[in-house]
């Protein structure tokens, strides 16, 4: 996917002042690219990744996702595209609790309503779980999962629609070696079918798979 900003700002108000998340980013992505995003605590790289997923809304600026700018178009366009064309892993938790974990994997396929033979998501979803090595808990609930299998599955359920961007904020955290590499590698198979990939990372490891490396300070 290809990813157009322009004079991009986000600002906040906070103890009775506005102060600026970042301001006047200007970049452009092309599909296919994996890029990772450094930067210190406190610089903006959250609330980016966050402004690209649709979660925030920018103070000022624009983002076009192969010419389209949200703004252009109505909420319910909006969040059909978004599900449609954009894998988004946040930090922390974010799996449904009343769902197992395979159909926490299975309902982006229904919230996109894609045609799809009977049976065959379990198989995605399965075949997903078994490459980060957590196919054993596909009937588990989110409650009785480790922080790091929670992380596997957030992951897993994120390019369950084969989205055209895949949006990581710190997705190795809480992870072992081996898990990591398992992560990394999953999103490299995505980059290398067409996906475009951002990833917010601070482990320098995580840096020999992408393409670029933005600083943001």
């Amino acid at each position: 996917m290809d990813i157009s900003i322009e004079n991009l700002n986000k600002t906040y108000f906070r103890r009775g002042k506005n102060f600026n998340a970042f301001k006047t980013i200007d970049l452009k992505v092309k599909t296919g690219e994996f890029i990772a995003v450094v930067g210190p605590s406190g610089s903006g790289k959250t609330t980016f990744l966050h402004l690209l997923a649709g979660l925030l809304t920018q103070s000022s600026g624009v983002i076009r996702y192969e010419g389209l700018a949200f703004a252009d178009i109505s909420k319910n366009e909006k969040a059909a595209f978004i599900n449609e064309n954009i894998g988004f892993i946040p930090q922390g938790t974010s799996l449904i609790p009343s769902l197992s974990v395979l159909d926490n994997l299975r309902l982006p396929l229904y919230l996109t309503k894609r045609n799809h033979q009977a049976g065959t998501e379990i198989n995605q979803a399965i075949a997903l779980l078994g490459q980060l090595g957590i196919e054993e808990l596909a009937d588990e609930y989110p409650n009785s999962l480790s922080g790091g299998e929670q992380r596997r599955v957030a992951i897993a359920r994120s390019v369950m629609n084969h989205p055209k961007l895949i949006l990581a904020d710190e997705p190795t955290n809480d992870l072992d070696d081996l898990s990591k590499i398992k992560v990394l590698e999953l999103f490299k198979q995505k980059n290398q079918a067409g996906a475009t990939v951002i990833m917010v990372t601070h482990h320098k490891e995580n840096l020999d798979y992408a393409d670029k490396i933005l600083t943001m300070e």
